[in-house]
């Protein structure tokens, strides 16, 4: 969370609560399981038990507005 604090804000902002950290990691899981769940929906649906990489770019772009990366991000995929 540091580096991306880096870009967002000043040295006097950059300090966070211990609970800021677990909310943003408590997010972070809840929106990861949600993506794992949607791609697995597509595997499922292809009657397979695996996630293969089709899965995963079928949801990208059916979740394109949340890949815009508005921040000027590196992209994690």
């Amino acid at each position: 969370m540091g580096s991306v604090a880096d870009g967002l804000f000043t040295q006097s902002f950059k300090l966070f609560e211990e609970s800021a950290y677990e909310a943003l990691q408590a997010a972070a899981k809840d929106y990861l399981v949600e993506l794992f769940e949607q791609a697995n929906l597509f595997a499922v649906h292809a009657k397979r038990v695996t996630l293969m990489p089709a899965d995963w770019e079928l949801m990208r772009k059916l979740r394109k507005k949340e890949f815009r990366n508005p921040l000027g991000m590196a992209a994690f995929w």
